[in-house]
């Protein structure tokens, strides 16, 4: 009786491993096939592939300088103060902090990539094919020193007897301390809610960034914090809001 038991564990026991390999093996060929259909791109379109990328890379670069400018925002609220030199959206306004949250912010950069990639994105340039476009999507996340972008925009390439779905990810990382920016931000806003008004000098001037603080009129400010360590193409980086006192 105990040699049958032994044997019928036994019998289990290769059961289960012929099942988890069987199962590995199923999985893996899955992997493999889902890896070759994003690897195989024809020669022909690699250059379609890189101009896409390219655009990418220099959308998200102008998404991040245009938020920066208008206080968070592609298009800012109604409320924001119009200036010569440009619209910029409110962080203070009357004693509260008003300023756009990571997570809008981030929604704002992808926002303003999937209306920039269309535009970058000469189909001139490939006069030999048919190109027809969907809407590209991307999803934007704000980390302390970088911010990454990962963009989907299927185009349908064809020339002739020719047909190919060029449909993958493209991925942009933009290095700035954007997030640590924000979270200064906020200490600053929050610290002059506090105390309506002071403006605490020492604060400003032991930070790491150039502050410039602007006249608009006597009950409205223009806050522009400059980081010399976040360069994009050597120029710093520069968020700036606007602050409006009761």
């Amino acid at each position: 009786m105990q040699k049958r038991g032994q044997v019928t564990i036994f019998i289990i026991v290769a059961i289960i491993v012929i099942l988890v390999l069987s199962i590995g093996h199923y999985y893996r060929g899955i992997l493999k096939t889902i890896i070759q259909k994003e690897a195989v791109i024809p020669q022909q379109i690699v250059p379609i592939e890189d101009f896409i990328q390219n655009c990418v890379s220099s959308t998200s670069i102008s998404a991040v300088r245009l938020i920066g400018l208008q206080g968070g925002y592609v298009i800012p609220p109604p409320s924001a103060l119009t200036t010569n030199f440009s619209t910029i959206a409110y962080g203070y306004y009357e004693n509260r902090n008003v300023l756009a949250s990571l997570n809008k912010i981030q929604d704002e950069i992808s926002k303003a990539i999937e209306l920039f990639l269309p535009i970058c994105f000469d189909e001139s340039k490939f006069k030999e094919f048919k190109i027809e476009t969907e809407i590209p999507k991307a999803k934007t996340i704000i980390s302390d020193n970088f911010i990454s972008t990962e963009v989907e925009f299927p185009i349908l390439i064809s020339k002739d007897k020719f047909s190919f779905t060029l449909n993958k990810k493209y991925y942009s990382k933009v290095n700035l301390n954007l997030g640590i920016i924000l979270k200064f931000t906020n200490q600053l806003i929050n610290k002059e809610i506090s105390n309506p008004n002071y403006i605490d000098l020492t604060f400003l001037t032991d930070s790491e960034y150039d502050i410039a603080i602007l006249p608009y009129n006597d009950k409205i400010f223009v806050y522009s914090i400059t980081d010399p360590n976040s360069k994009i193409e050597d120029i710093a980086f520069t968020f700036m809001y606007a602050k409006k006192l009761k």
